[in-house]
């Protein structure tokens, strides 16, 4: 009887865990596909992103032509600047506020990124446009972006 228990008790942890395994959140974070200072915020909201909230990012790059995936709610995040699309919230990367990205509002409602809005608070508090612009540049002159904005997180003490 005991092994019957212990056999039915694995297989139903078995079968559990590829069902939540299934389940999975992931942002899509789109970006300015010409545009590498573009790519650099958005590849360090996915660094970020990951790191904080455990959820997982994915990079889609963006044109003119296809801004519109936001409204679509095709794209959660969006490093592109924006003046048309209803919508979407403006949230700074920077507190001094010379920097921005959009996300599209109805994620508040999504309970899949229900600690996002608070990450991205913390982030904005701590990080100056001064500090963003000398990332861009070492970032440029190095060419190790995912470990130059880890770098720099962990240095703005928001790793």
């Amino acid at each position: 009887m005991r092994k019957l228990l212990l056999i039915v008790v694995i297989a139903f942890s078995l079968t559990t865990s590829n069902l939540f395994a299934c389940f999975g959140t992931e942002l899509i974070i789109g970006y300015n596909n010409n545009d590498k200072e573009s790519r650099y915020v958005a590849e360090l909201l996915e660094l970020y992103v990951k790191e904080k909230t455990g959820i997982d990012a994915k990079l889609l790059p963006l044109t003119d032509a296809n801004l519109n995936l936001i409204a679509q709610e095709k794209v959660d995040v969006i490093v592109y600047p924006l003046s048309t699309i209803k919508d979407v919230t403006k949230m700074k990367l920077v507190k001094d506020g010379k920097l921005f990205y959009y996300y599209r509002t109805k994620i508040k409602e999504d309970l899949r990124f229900s600690t996002l809005e608070d990450a991205f608070l913390l982030l904005s508090s701590k990080l100056r446009y001064a500090d963003i612009k000398e990332l861009f540049s070492k970032l440029d002159k190095t060419g190790k972006v995912k470990r130059g904005i880890k770098e720099f997180l962990i240095e703005k003490g928001v790793w």
